[in-house]
């Protein structure tokens, strides 16, 4: 009630950190940090362990979108440190969608089918039309993202370094953390976020779950309301 009341603009309720600026609904329950403790998450250090095994699966994932995008030249992470010709670099960031708004992509069922079971698997923050978005994030050598703002303090956001890639920057809320291969962050999106890669390629899952601080009752209130 209190989270629909502030978004209705009938009571005022500021973040508990003033940093939360969710782009649509801010919830007032969920404690505030930019780096949850990843001890809430207990399907975590197993899950991340089997995705970034699953190394070849994303090249194969980076190697089709190339393919199917006629003005970017075919990459993989050992091509993409390469010299390129002027006009036929690749781009500095590239996002391969496995959902998109709720949506799954079928096609990547049959390019990375073990990626797709394990995105099965975890508890995504599913809302039909809405979430979740999950995606490979791939970084070319001293590449960044802009700062984007999550929609929602409800979900968090997980992120997994495959096995191939060289160690990833995460920047929330003005707090930097170090993600390297093998290993998984969760963070909180309505802090404001970005990525930065060092001097060699980074690919990464991307996901949204929910903020286990969301009740079951309260997904499924948020589920109907959205």
């Amino acid at each position: 009630n209190a989270a629909l009341a502030t978004y209705l603009h009938e009571r005022a309720e500021a973040p508990a950190d003033l940093r939360q600026k969710p782009t649509f609904l801010y919830i007032p329950n969920p404690v505030a940090a930019c780096f949850p403790d990843t001890a809430a998450f207990d399907w975590l250090a197993e899950w991340s362990t089997s995705v970034s095994s699953l190394n070849d699966e994303a090249h194969a994932c980076i190697e089709n979108m190339a393919e199917e995008t006629a003005d970017v030249a075919p990459f993989s992470l050992d091509a993409m440190t390469a010299a390129h010709d002027a006009g036929s670099a690749a781009a500095p960031d590239r996002r391969i969608p496995f959902y998109q708004r709720g949506m799954f992509q079928d096609s990547m069922r049959a390019r990375a089918p073990q990626l797709s079971t394990l995105l099965d698997s975890a508890p995504l923050a599913r809302i039909p039309n809405y979430a979740p978005n999950a995606e490979i994030l791939v970084l070319q050598p001293g590449a960044g993202t802009a700062t984007l703002r999550g929609r929602t303090n409800a979900f968090c956001t997980v992120v997994t370094a495959f096995a191939g890639s060289a160690p990833l920057k995460v920047t929330v809320g003005g707090e930097s953390r170090q993600l390297v291969a093998g290993r998984a962050l969760v963070f909180d999106s309505s802090f404001g976020f970005d990525y930065a890669a060092g001097d060699a390629p980074v690919c990464a899952l991307v996901l949204e779950v929910w903020n286990p601080g969301i009740l079951h009752l309260e997904r499924d209130a948020l589920t109907a309301l959205i």
